[in-house]
């Protein structure tokens, strides 16, 4: 990619001037003539698909864009900027109000935008603002385009929690929330309640609640349908139309979940009354349930996403599949049922062989112009090895349920294969603008709901960040194993000792902020809760609203990719678990063995760590941080050198931000150096450095590898507290230090800098510990880091960050990635231009692998892993594994990830 950049002043004169400057590189450079050259002063407004003529080149010069956005115009002032040239476009950037304008990542929204929404006014002269749109030969109808900006745009946001209100506190059961927006603004919430009485008898009432203030407050639940023969569920199905009735479709379960009757609720006027019908439709389903808002396309058509089984037989078997009722009455009929996906059948990115049933489902429909798009989100239960039952706890490889995406472009009649994102079950979606957000559960021994964040419809997702921490559930403390299926379909009932949590309900409030609206128990995670929380009974459960708004990523941004990165025809999969015993350290050799301490001895492995062999007269030393191996065949070994012990400090609870708690911290105190260690005689005998720290008052490595530069120094990435008053907050950063040639270092360059107390925190934020770094062919460097935030507050624990730099390790910028939570993290290059990054997992039924094609700006998709990771390492072409520690809360099995080409059809 190479980088022209302008001047950033004003430049008197003609247009043709500026665009001779701008456009004579380019064709210098990749011999493409400026063929178009488009042009006008005065006061201009301009529709409709001219603009975007089959020329090669477009370029537009303009003094400002006014652009009409919900209603209004709002002024754009634009200068020159930083322009970004590839092999399929050159962009110049514009910018609102300090912030860059908008961004459009495809081609149908740029048509959109400047189909409808855009005003140009101005002459060519002075102050000259440049877009500039260069189309290589393709014309209108070539491949998806992003613009390219150096700062904080709006798709260079993230989702940031801003508050949790309270909906309902129940004695006993509060489950299955839906919510809605209806046109006057206010919001609905509806919800299965059962009291104690009504459990036993396995009845209910399906009970709404409604906010005058934006969710600030709830009222009162009053019963909308109370249920003498069964119990009523409304799983997210809650829906406005676009003449602003009311459906919810909903289902009454008895005889343990095995008998279902669906009936519809039906409100004209926003919930002040109801009418209840029974749902007379056929589906090829015995037994099936609605899950999911009722969605509409342009022509009015409804769409009601269901599951269930096909035959008596498959209920016992617990195999399911899914698909979509129709309507093209408001809802008065059903039918035309077409299936999604039907069980039992594979999955696109799982071990060969499984086979999945296919439930709790969630479906959007993207709308532009004439181009409607469906989105199913499905949950895929793994079954047995025939297909004919349920999987049996901790059968593997890979997590018993997954979240699949499949799209349709023939409104739901013909849809993509399943396709695995990554572990997580029944989700709910949202489309806000260029974004789609999709909210999931995590049912394992550390429990968990999380948010997920896509710019192309989930293609990809470039965040993952935490609606709710459920934490240990009950008997599960520090527990790899995963745990048995919760009883989400009959038949799989009995077998979830665990209490209630993990369904939700997305409603976006503007184009700003969404609200998720969960079940959970009012007992939260201890560690944040606090004692007195810990005291509630289990079974009285909440309902929950969780806020979410856009917020530009703080800190410099890396340009993003100009074209979507072109993706192997393939997957990596989990293939197998494999115990490696007493597995501690290690490192790649340069030409590709493994080399660590086994079984307390160092060993070499030629197969992936299958099997080792000893090498004679080598040790290493201890206490062992980091160990590497030079491309000159020196070993360097990193120990850590405790000066004074670490010394705890105090959390001290300061109050609440939006019905979250805040801490300060303070106490905190440490001092250890680094001392790196290096033997030319394959580790027969060892020379110690001099201990180091860097600019910090303390240092620790951050990896458990060192990193070689292009001319051969030795690179290690360390963490330390720079102040003291970053150190009594623990509040840490990290960077990289070089050596020569392993015996003297210096020369340091922070990654992920901790920043001073900004309005309410109280400390250094945040913490910046682990991170590991890979070194990209193309001479990219890549690193992640833990991020956690000690303030707290909405924001929680912390994330994961993402940044790049393309000068070895001396500048880094963010990439916009973020995941939740993540701990431990090991990278791994693989072919075809892409990265793994691994980190731990709770369990096997959690995210332990994301994959991405673009240097960590997004990620494709995510895969299980294990519990206590320390290393990971490509150890074949088409293979990379992860190794765990042997520890309390390890079993020491290693998941082994292999490439699965995509089959021809």
């Amino acid at each position: 990619m190479e980088v022209f950049a302008g001047n950033g002043e004003t430049m008197p004169g003609t247009c043709t001037g500026e665009v001779e400057t701008i456009l004579k590189p380019i064709e210098s450079q990749r011999g493409v003539p400026p063929v178009f050259i488009d042009m006008f002063g005065g006061t201009s407004t301009r529709s409709g698909k001219g603009v975007f003529k089959s020329h090669r080149t477009l370029f537009w010069c303009v003094t400002s864009v006014s652009v009409a956005d919900e209603g209004s115009l709002r002024p754009l002032t634009c200068w020159r900027a930083p322009a970004i040239l590839t092999g399929e476009g050159f962009l110049v950037n514009c910018w609102r109000r300090g912030k860059p304008m908008r961004v459009f990542r495809e081609r149908k929204l740029l048509r959109d935008f400047y189909q409808s929404r855009a005003r140009v006014n101005g002459v060519c002269s002075g102050n000259l603002c440049l877009l500039l749109w260069a189309v290589l030969g393709i014309g209108w109808m070539g491949p998806v385009f992003s613009i390219v900006a150096n700062a904080s745009e709006p798709l260079l946001e993230q989702f940031e929690r801003t508050k949790r209100v309270t909906v309902f506190d129940a004695d006993s059961a509060a489950r299955y929330p839906s919510v809605v927006q209806v046109p006057s603004g206010k919001l609905l919430v509806m919800f299965t309640r059962q009291s104690p009485a009504q459990q036993q008898r396995a009845v209910g009432d399906l009970v709404l609640s409604t906010s005058e203030d934006q969710g600030t407050s709830w009222s009162e639940p009053r019963v909308v349908f109370s249920s003498k023969q069964g119990e009523p569920r409304a799983v997210g199905t809650m829906s406005v139309e676009k003449d602003g009735r009311l459906l919810v479709p909903f289902t009454i379960f008895s005889r343990g979940q095995t008998t279902s009757w669906v009936h519809l609720l039906i409100s004209d006027d926003e919930a002040g009354t109801w009418k209840l019908r029974e749902v007379r439709a056929e589906p090829p389903l015995t037994w099936w349930a609605p899950s999911g808002k009722v969605v509409q396309t342009a022509d009015g058509t409804l769409f009601m996403p269901v599951y269930g089984a096909s035959t008596p037989d498959a209920l016992k078997a617990t195999v399911h599949g899914c698909g979509l009722l129709r309507s093209s009455d408001g809802g008065h009929s059903w039918g035309d049922f077409s299936w999604i996906a039907k069980g039992p059948a594979p999955l696109v990115g799982a071990a060969g062989g499984s086979r999945f049933s296919f439930e709790g489902l969630s479906v959007v429909v993207e709308n532009r112009s004439s181009e409607e798009r469906m989105l199913a989100m499905v949950t895929a239960r793994r079954l047995n090895e025939s297909g004919t039952g349920p999987t049996e706890t901790n059968a593997g490889p890979g997590a018993s349920q997954v979240l699949c995406r499949m799209w349709s472009e023939d409104q739901g009649r013909s849809w993509s294969r399943p396709d695995q994102l990554l572990p997580g079950a029944w989700p709910s979606q949202a489309l806000m603008g260029p974004f789609a957000v999709c909210a999931n559960v995590q049912w394992a021994a550390w429990g968990e709901m999380r948010l997920l964040v896509s710019r192309n419809l989930f293609r990809s997702f470039f965040q993952e960040t935490r609606i709710t921490i459920r934490g240990w559930l009950q008997g599960m403390h520090n527990r790899p194993q995963e745990t048995p299926a919760p009883p989400t379909v009959p038949y799989l009932a009995d077998k979830w000792p665990f209490e209630h949590y993990g369904f939700s309900s997305l409603q976006p409030l503007d184009d700003e902020n969404v609200l998720a609206v969960i079940n959970r128990p009012q007992r939260g995670e201890g560690q944040i809760e606090g004692a007195a929380n810990r005291k509630i009974p289990i079974d009285r459960e909440r309902i929950e609203a969780v806020f979410f708004r856009r917020t530009p990523i703080q800190g410099d941004i890396t340009p993003q990719v100009v074209v979507e990165p072109k993706r192997p025809s393939g997957r990596w999969v989990l293939v197998e678990r494999r115990v490696v015993e007493d597995f501690r350290h290690a490192a790649q050799m340069p030409g590709g063995d493994l080399l660590g301490l086994v079984q307390g001895l160092v060993q070499r492995s030629s197969d992936g760590g299958r099997s080792w062999q000893p090498v004679a007269g080598a040790s290493l030393p201890e206490p062992l941080a980091a160990f590497g191996v030079l491309h000159s065949g020196r070993w360097l070994a990193a120990t850590q050198q405790v000066n004074e012990p670490w010394e705890d400090g105090q959390y001290q609870r300061m109050g609440t931000v939006g019905g979250y708690p805040t801490f300060k911290m303070s106490g905190e105190s440490f001092d250890g150096s680094v001392i790196v260690h290096h033997s030319d005689d394959a580790g027969k005998t060892w020379t110690a450095g001099k201990p180091f720290k860097g600019p910090f008052l303390w240092a620790i490595p951050t990896a458990s590898h060192f990193l070689e530069d292009q001319g051969g120094d030795a690179i290690l990435p360390i963490f330390g507290c720079v102040s003291e008053h970053e150190m009594s907050s623990y509040s840490s950063s990290n960077g990289v230090i070089r050596s020569k040639d392993g015996t003297d270092w210096g020369d340091f360059s922070f990654v992920f800098r901790a920043e001073p107390p900004r309005a309410g925190q109280y400390q250094w934020e945040p913490r910046y510990s682990e991170m590991d770094i890979l070194q990209m062919p193309g001479g990219t460097w890549v690193a992640f880091s833990r991020h956690e935030f000690i303030t707290m507050g909405p924001r929680g624990w912390g994330a994961n960050d993402v940044a790049i730099s393309t000068d070895q390790g001396r500048r880094w910028k963010k990439t916009g990635g973020s995941l939740a939570g993540v701990s431990q993290q090991k990278g791994v290059v693989l072919p075809h231009g892409g990265l793994a990054l691994t980190y731990r997992s709770h369990s096997w039924q959690q995210p332990g692998v994301v994959i991405s094609y673009d240097e960590g700006r997004s990620f494709d998709y995510g895969l299980a892993g294990p519990y206590e990771t320390v290393n990971a390492f490509a150890t074949r072409e088409d293979e990379f594994v992860i190794f765990t520690a042997k520890s309390h809360r390890s079993d020491m099995l290693a998941g082994i990830y292999r490439w699965v080409p995509e089959p021809e059809r």
